[in-house]
């Protein structure tokens, strides 16, 4: 342990020396002998100090805004790659160069929807599976709730941007940014967590749509599949199970505000829901999250690393698929790039792409299946001329206030609350603070009982520290907390088109957010609410003052009215991370599908889609947990279709999950 403490203290030194030029830097606070107190105090408490199984990776430090945070951060970093139970780093997968030149099926895209896939597929021991992940494994500090977001903006985010929007973002000159994750995990490695299906009349417009077997009937048992709900007596078995591969719980902390709030919403005569996957759609709620004793559960950490040492499941990371192959009509392998090398795998069953609303149909378009006359002006051959792949792209649109409430603007990050994390997966780093709180409502625009408006919240979120002292402030311009009303049923569409045939080339996206008027009407009146949940007796004890400035681009409506709101979220829109529709699903006769109800692309053998982009229509709610249901359905599509029935009779919940000998005895270890 001693050579563990030199090496940190050394590094605390280096950097020390490098920040001298900067006297007023608050990490010239931090003295080796705190740091070395505080590492001591940790192994009073059995907290590892050195990495068994060490990563590579982006740092936390590259999350936090400046140089300042960069000591704390990097000591912190490494503490918790050193907790196995936090980091998992010793059951992480291992990459491979595919050693075999032909699988039954390749599953492009290890997101939400294509770790399960994969996952599902090599429950069958004959069938061979080769996984292709773009980005590399999810890494060390992303397992940490509080740390959400974190990564955006580093290597294993696509970092994408709208183009020409004439109605949105007006105030970064008509782009807006979509962070998507490149890496295992896909975006489910950076989101809140959170844990909502939808409403069940998402699912039956689905269905309406012409798309049979997909009716919130249909659905529900793979959701339940999946599920292994922690509070199974706190939320009843009638919408829920135990004994799945994804974890389902609460976090173990929240700030004492989430409380006042829900007074609040109470307050103002909405209605608090104890679950938003149940009865009761309609409300206000601490939600359930992805996570297991305070730490994240990402699709890969649920569904692929319990099976990383199954013989007949590769995975490849780092590498990018550049084309579906297509013969006769006909998906048999994939062209990817890898180690700065052209490779090739043969699929003699299935080609699955699950590449997100973004990947997919650029996936698609490459490989010749699109509008045809977009693709000859890309120069691509023509394989199969598809008018929809690419339309329909759309995602949900929110808007931010923020007040400054008259609380301490403390570090919520400091040596205690990550000793505790460290120690029990407790406290302030084991949630996303606020930001577990969310509600549902409808719009007076709104289908009777079909809440089109979305409440995310935000602030308490122990993320970045300079020093780790406890009581250390930020700043003395006041604590601040957010609303964010969302959009969840837009009807304003983009679309996404190839850039050029170069495969590393981003698409150009086009969101088209706000086009219709009434995306922006349904916006304002969820901004009125949250302004009236900040205006009751219940959080009058914050004093909380609107921090939103006026907009000089608003400044001929008075401040605060309906105008002035409506011009307000077409300067500063939030475009949130639930993009979908890009590849549609629907019935033969809709000009406009890409994917039929069993997900197969239309006019293409052994082709399919599975991921968020074969929504007709984007759920009202988050949309990883209907992603990972569409990867369990294309799971269960692919058995039904190649001889293996589609379903069996799983754990004690005894709910239908797609099937397979999911018997371990056939691993090699």
């Amino acid at each position: 342990m001693s050579r563990f403490f030199d090496r940190i203290l050394g590094a605390v030194y280096w950097f020390g020396q490098r920040l001298k030029e900067k006297p007023s830097n608050p990490i010239r606070s931090v003295a080796c002998a705190d740091v070395k107190e505080n590492l001591r105090i940790m192994s009073t408490f059995d907290i590892s100090v050195s990495p068994t199984c060490p990563i590579s990776g982006p740092s936390l430090a590259q999350g936090c805004p400046g140089s300042q945070y960069l000591i704390f951060m990097t000591i912190l970093n490494i503490l918790i790659q050193s907790q196995e139970k936090v980091s998992q780093t010793c059951e992480r997968v291992k990459s491979k160069i595919p050693p075999d030149y032909q699988y039954d099926f390749i599953v492009i895209g290890g997101g939400s929807a294509g770790a399960v896939v994969a996952s599902r597929l090599s429950d069958i021991p004959e069938w061979k599976v080769l996984l292709l992940e773009a980005g590399p494994d999810e890494p060390s500090g992303a397992e940490v709730p509080s740390m959400v977001g974190m990564f955006l903006g580093t290597d294993i985010d696509w970092q994408y941007q709208t183009t020409n929007e004439m109605n949105a973002c007006l105030l970064s000159g008509g782009s807006c940014s979509w962070p998507r994750g490149k890496n295992l995990g896909g975006t489910s490695v950076h989101n809140g967590m959170m844990y909502v299906r939808g409403h069940a009349k998402d699912f039956d417009n689905w269905a309406a749509m012409g798309n049979h077997g997909w009716s919130w009937r249909d659905v529900l048992p793979y959701f339940m599949c999946s599920e292994n709900n922690t509070e199974i007596d706190r939320v009843g078995r009638k919408y829920h199970s135990t004994g799945g591969l994804l974890t389902i719980e609460r976090f173990p902390w929240k700030p004492a505000i989430a409380d006042d709030i829900l007074a609040a919403v109470a307050e103002r005569g909405y209605p608090i829901s104890e679950d938003l996957n149940g009865d009761q759609f309609t409300g206000f709620t601490v939600a359930q999250t992805t996570s297991k004793n305070g730490v994240r559960i990402s699709s890969a950490s649920a569904f692929l690393r319990p099976h990383r040492n199954r013989r007949n499941l590769h995975i490849s990371l780092n590498a990018t698929a550049t084309k579906i192959l297509i013969e006769n009509q006909r998906a048999v392998g994939v062209q990817f790039f890898q180690d700065g090398k052209l490779r090739v795998a043969r699929a003699t069953k299935e080609v699955i792409a699950s590449g997100g609303a973004v990947n997919s149909p650029q996936l698609l378009l490459l490989s010749g299946i699109g509008p045809k006359e977009h693709l000859r002006a890309m120069n691509v051959t023509v394989v199969k001329d598809l008018p929809g792949v690419g339309e329909n792209l759309h995602n949900h649109v929110s808007y931010t206030l923020s007040w400054i409430i008259n609380q301490p603007n403390v570090f919520d990050l400091n040596w205690v609350t990550a000793v505790e994390y460290l120690a029990f997966q407790k406290g302030p780093m084991s949630s996303t603070g606020l930001s577990q709180l969310t509600g549902m409502l409808s719009s007076s625009y709104a289908t009777k009982n079909h809440p089109d408006i979305q409440f995310f919240f935000g602030g308490y979120q122990a993320a970045c520290a300079m020093t780790g002292e406890k009581g250390a402030t930020l700043d003395n311009n006041g604590r601040r907390i957010s609303i964010s009303p969302t959009m969840t049923q837009p009807r304003s569409k983009g679309r996404l088109r190839l850039a050029s045939n170069n495969p590393l080339e981003n698409p150009i996206i086009w969101g088209n957010y706000l086009s219709d008027p009434m995306d922006v009407k349904i916006l304002v009146e969820g901004i009125e609410i949250a302004l009236s949940l900040a205006n009751t007796s219940a959080m009058a004890k914050y004093n909380m003052i609107l921090s939103n400035q006026p907009l000089l681009e608003c400044s001929q409506y008075p401040y605060l009215s309906k105008k002035y709101w409506a011009c307000a979220v077409r300067q500063d829109t939030g475009p949130e991370n639930h993009q979908a529709g890009s590849c549609k699903m629907g019935p033969l006769n809709d000009t406009m599908a890409v994917v039929d109800n069993r997900l197969k692309v239309y006019g293409i053998r052994n082709l399919r889609v599975a991921d968020a982009s074969i929504m007709p229509e984007v759920t009202s709610s988050n949309t990883a947990a209907p992603t990972m249901m569409i990867g369990e359905r294309a799971a269960a599509f692919i058995k039904s279709d190649w001889g293996v029935a589609g379903t069996q009779w799983y754990g004690k919940d005894k709910e239908p999950c797609p099937i397979g000998k999911n018997d371990d005895h056939w691993m090699h270890h």
